[in-house]
């Protein structure tokens, strides 16, 4: 019986401790409380910086489909060169 009761004691202290770690959440008692203005900036600032590193990825891959679009640079130098030998 006691190790029963000493596991259900470790068990309420483990889940008290959760507790109070999830008070100082930004979701604890979201809905009755609505958005502040600090989570209303840092989800801001959050979204910008996703949106700045998206933009730059699609620059970065909008100049890889670019270079594949041009083909090889070997069959490109040759192709030149044929043409520039039927002249």
């Amino acid at each position: 019986m006691r190790a029963v009761l000493a596991e259900l004691e470790r068990a309420l202290r483990a889940l008290e401790k959760s507790l109070l770690e999830a008070e100082g959440e930004d979701a604890w008692n979201f809905a009755q409380s609505g958005p502040n203005a600090d989570l209303r900036l840092r989800v801001e600032r959050q979204l910008k910086l996703d949106l700045a590193a998206r933009t730059m990825r699609l620059a970065v891959l909008t100049k890889a489909i670019a270079a594949w679009a041009q083909g090889p640079i070997v069959h490109r130098t040759a192709a030149l060169a044929r043409q520039y030998s039927r002249v």
